[in-house]
């Protein structure tokens, strides 16, 4: 495999079955991730729940159905125009000295073939990194540097001939990143004291409060003044999200984003569609376990020392009214999203595919059947796990873990929709990891940024949401 080394990053690379992969992936010799992939791609002339599968096709890339263009891998180099490699995508513009890696994918056979929708399945694949630093912010409170990482899948259909026939109506796309974060600190790094263990790691999953959330209200009220007396007793972390799991006790299944098809639920012998936005989940974390054991644990907000994937922000962080000492970054468009508002924030989604769904799942690194190698999908998302584990695992205490989203987009049904192409980029959000000292602001630490639980209570279940579904 080639070795890439560039800008502090380092990592190999390939194109194989699941495209352009990367493995050995670190910063400045952070261990960031083993194995970074799009594991599977779905194609249907239905959404999912409506439809007979009659049209279903899944395909891998770089693999038969769905081979690379010319078999090869460019380098994006620095001074490459954001605006060019991201195409549309509006978040985090201004990166400097941006460099990557992209290929293009053709299916083999169009699909519906013979039929006047029929199409070739057309993809392009990107991966971005950028500088280490915190210009453009990653947080609205601009404190943390960080590198970012963009793993972006772009895929485009043409206009449907005859809108009464079957045409392509959903386009999914499934990754699978082993994070893998060093089970040590900056110093250990800094004096080459590596231990044995390097993959024991925690996660945690976010939904935002809209406003300032709880004790942070209090202290701050106006958002412009530095710091007053806070209440005795100290808050806890149930004032700072709307709801949260710090760490994860169990291997989760659950939804990310409910902003296209809202999902049919069975419950009993009931089918509901009850599902709402505010039962999604707006972001997670990943960190090495050490934390919490022989150093001080994780704050949130902060993390610093984590892997950070943010797909929501809370509507007080894409407020400009809201800048201030605390959130002194509010009101960029990296945090507000697609269809902000004061009172809700946006997705950070491409608008041109501002219809979609985000699924995610966080599993042990345990199961031979979701090896990276075997490219591991299943037509409903979530049955990739719970049909191999009646339950999810315990992961309370730290494990080897590995991260898993995917994006469900629906097209549009309007007659000025049809005529038109159908497409964009996902996954323009990125991730980001954060591995210098911590400097977590004062106000967070008073304020429960270290406390850890869970809100709703945890089940024993895959499946958990960020509030109660009755």
């Amino acid at each position: 495999m080639p070795r890439l080394n560039r800008d502090r990053w380092s990592l190999d690379y390939d194109l194989m079955p699941g495209g352009i992969v990367l493995t050995d992936v670190r910063h400045d010799h952070f261990n960031v991730a083993r194995d970074i992939r799009t594991v599977r791609v779905w194609v249907d002339t239905e959404y999912p729940a409506f439809s007979n599968a009659e049209n279903l096709k899944n395909y891998v890339l770089h693999g038969p159905g769905l081979p690379a263009d010319g078999g090869a891998i460019s380098l994006v180099e620095p001074g490459y125009s954001i605006g060019v490699v991201v195409n549309e995508t509006p978040f985090f513009r201004g990166f400097n000295n941006l460099f990557g890696l992209w290929t293009r994918y053709s299916s083999s056979e169009p699909y519906l073939a013979g039929s006047p929708n029929e199409a070739r399945i057309e993809l392009g694949q990107r991966f971005l990194f950028t500088d280490y630093g915190k210009n453009p912010a990653h947080e609205p409170g601009g404190v943390l540097d960080a590198c970012r990482l963009f793993p972006i899948l772009e895929f485009r259909f043409p206009r449907v001939q005859d809108p009464s026939r079957p045409y392509p109506k959903f386009f999914r796309a499934d990754y699978r990143l082993d994070v893998s974060l060093d089970n040590i600190d900056e110093s250990d790094i800094e004096n080459d004291l590596r231990r044995a263990d390097t993959v024991t790691n925690k996660a945690a999953i976010f939904r935002d409060k809209e406003d300032l959330p709880g004790i942070f209200g209090q202290a701050f009220a106006g958002l412009r003044i530095a710091f007053s007396p806070i209440t005795s007793g100290g808050p806890n972390i149930e004032e700072i999200f709307a709801a949260f799991e710090k760490p994860l006790s169990l291997e989760i299944a659950s939804w990310g984003l409910l902003n296209g098809v809202r999902p049919l639920v069975e419950l009993g012998r009931r089918r509901h569609v009850g599902l709402t936005p505010q039962h999604a989940w707006d972001n997670l974390h990943i960190w090495p376990a050490v934390r919490g054991v022989t150093r001080d644990p994780v704050s949130t907000p902060g993390a610093f020392h984590a892997f950070h994937c943010h797909w929501r922000w809370g509507a007080v962080s894409g407020d400009p009214e809201a800048q201030g000492l605390l959130l002194a970054q509010a009101g960029g468009r990296q945090f507000t999203g697609v269809g902000w508002s004061v009172s809700e924030g946006g997705p950070l989604v491409d608008p041109r595919i501002a219809r979609q769904n985000l699924l995610f799942a966080i599993t042990k690194n345990d199961s031979s059947e979701w090896a990276a190698q075997r490219n591991p999908s299943e037509p409903n998302f979530f049955e990739l796990f719970s049909n191999r584990r009646s339950e999810p695992s315990s992961i309370g205490g730290g494990a080897d873990l590995v991260l898993w989203i995917s994006f469900a987009v629906f097209r549009g049904e309007s007659e000025l929709a049809l005529a038109q192409s159908w497409g964009g980029d996902l996954f323009p959000n990125g991730f980001y990891f954060a591995h210098n000292e911590d400097q977590t602001p004062l106000a967070v630490r008073v304020g429960g940024g270290y406390g850890e639980g869970a809100f709703p209570p945890v089940e024993n279940q895959w499946w958990r949401l960020a509030r109660p579904f009755f």
